[in-house]
């Protein structure tokens, strides 16, 4: 069980990993503490480009 579980975080990371590293996924931050000295994340996810990218590895349907 312990097994599955660590395959499944390390499949959750990688695919994380690539989503940064392409760009479908980016993190914003506002730049100004709230008053109670917290600051604000946000998580942006580009799912057109996500999209489109994963439309880019289909094959033509051409064939030769």
């Amino acid at each position: 069980m312990k097994r599955i579980v660590a395959v499944v975080l390390l499949i959750a990371m990688v695919a994380i990993g690539i989503g940064f590293y392409r760009g479908w996924i980016s993190l914003q931050n506002s730049g100004s503490e709230n008053s109670d000295g917290k600051v604000q994340l946000g998580v942006d996810v580009d799912t057109d480009k996500a999209q489109s990218d994963l439309e880019s590895l289909k094959p033509s349907g051409t064939s030769p």
